[in-house]
């Protein structure tokens, strides 16, 4: 986990306004100060220091102490953190359904992490009992804030009918979507379709593209996979590809939210 940008600004706040300009400690001082004077934002931001060892040494007692403290003061962030906390066991005792609670407070202040975490539980049935359309309801809020994770986990319910009816053309819509994000699991699935044509017209070159891209990622069946498709591919398809996966390969490095090949103007 990194610091968000609202504890990253909130921290600048703090070094400048400190008595010596630029001093770590004192800003640390300072908002350690605000914390115990009952400051959400404080709590919070210092729950996410210490979970992250930004700045000091990592400390995961102190990071759910403020987290708590934040988390009781309504602060979606430190909810969400609290929660991580008793899934994992890291609050002196699994408790999937104390984690559920604070994901769902979280979820219902709109945090897209939170809200993933939650359609996970309903749909595994962890902490609460298993029911796929509150799993479907908040894993799509996730996945409409560009969550991948969320993105992924709709598709592999609509693929396979999870809970919910098949849609195999709502799994490919969301498999795309976390497949753009980078997701490689998601490319893969998003490659087996488009060489299955389910949910999509069949096609090789695509199917090729978006394998070939999860095999770089080191997913196994990605490269068994590919190697199908090259067989079954024409040189000038592989040469198209080769020409897609070089636009991608240049576009992630300048602008990774703009990755969209165009595949009628390639």
């Amino acid at each position: 986990m990194k610091l968000t940008a609202f504890s990253i600004v909130f921290l600048l706040v703090l070094v400048l306004v400190s008595p010596v300009f630029g001093a770590w400690e004192d800003a640390l001082e300072n908002l350690k100060e605000k914390a115990l004077g009952g400051d959400g934002r404080a709590e919070e931001v210092l729950a996410e220091i210490y979970l992250t060892g930004e700045g000091v040494p990592r400390d995961d007692g102190e990071a759910r102490y403020w987290a708590e403290m934040a988390a009781e003061q309504g602060r979606p962030r430190s909810q969400n953190i609290l929660a991580t906390f008793f899934a994992a066991g890291a609050a002196g005792r699994v408790d999937q359904a104390e984690a559920v609670r604070w994901w769902t407070l979280a979820s219902e202040q709109g945090h897209a992490e939170a809200q993933y975490h939650l359609g996970l539980r309903y749909a595994r049935g962890e902490g609460v009992p298993a029911d796929s359309r509150k799993a479907q309801h908040w894993l799509e809020k996730s996945a409409v804030q560009g969550t991948p994770a969320a993105q992924y986990a709709l598709g592999v319910m609509f693929e396979f009918g999870t809970g919910i009816e098949v849609n195999s053309q709502e799994a490919a819509k969301w498999y795309a979507k976390a497949a753009q994000a980078g997701l490689a699991i998601a490319q893969e699935n998003l490659g087996l379709m488009y060489a299955r044509g389910k949910g999509v017209p069949q096609d090789l070159l695509k199917a090729y593209f978006w394998t070939r891209l999860a095999a770089d990622q080191g997913r196994l069946h990605a490269r068994r996979q590919l190697q199908e498709l090259g067989e079954a591919m024409t040189g000038g398809q592989k040469a198209e590809a080769g020409r897609a996966l070089e636009i991608w390969q240049v576009c992630r490095e300048g602008a990774p939210a703009f990755c969209n090949i165009d595949w009628e103007t390639r």
